[in-house]
């Protein structure tokens, strides 16, 4: 068994990787602006797959206990303290999952609970599984030889304290999984 292929994907054009989010918001017809202490992002949606290629790839095991989480830097730190992560302000929530044999997938809708995240201590573990069981794993498809995905909305809500600058930050996925 190969170790899990995991990427952050697009949820409208899986085709395209993500490699950054950047919260911001709309107001009218202005778009991309700052999010304002108190006030909430616009929402992103995005998609962790597990093996996306074509043809998928065989032998891919399945990524199990998945959590999300956030840290203010590669290292896994979360030391600032007035930083989103330790304050909190960022939110994830499961809104469906899929798996195949194939990389077009379809979503099963799945509305889970909106929760914080930072720090190693405040994680978002999985709802739902790729196939729909409860548990916290994306398969590749039903025999290690497909796709599955996980979809989720995340926003950002900095209280009305917070600082009034630009933060960088890493968004986390932690997993296991057997070989």
């Amino acid at each position: 068994m190969n170790a899990p292929i995991l990427s952050f994907r697009s949820n409208i054009d899986p085709n395209n990787l993500i490699t950054e989010f950047n919260y911001s918001q709309t107001v009218g017809l202005q778009t991309g602006l700052p999010v304002l202490a108190g006030e909430t992002s616009d929402v992103i949606t995005f998609r962790i797959y597990n093996n996306f290629s074509t043809p998928p790839s065989s032998g891919i095991a399945s990524a199990t206990n998945c959590k999300i989480t956030t840290f203010d830097d590669s290292s896994g730190s979360s030391g600032t303290t007035m930083s989103c992560v330790n304050q909190l302000w960022t939110y994830f929530q499961e809104n469906g999952y899929g798996e195949n044999s194939s990389v077009h997938n379809l979503l099963t809708f799945y509305k889970g609970e909106e929760t914080a995240v930072g720090g190693a201590t405040s994680i978002y573990a999985f709802e739902r599984a790729s196939n729909g069981s409860s548990a916290s794993t994306i398969r590749a498809g039903t025999d290690t030889n497909g796709v599955g995905f996980i979809e989720f909305k995340t926003v950002s809500k900095p209280p009305l304290t917070a600082l009034t600058h630009s933060m960088n930050f890493n968004i986390t996925l932690i997993y296991d999984f057997t070989t």
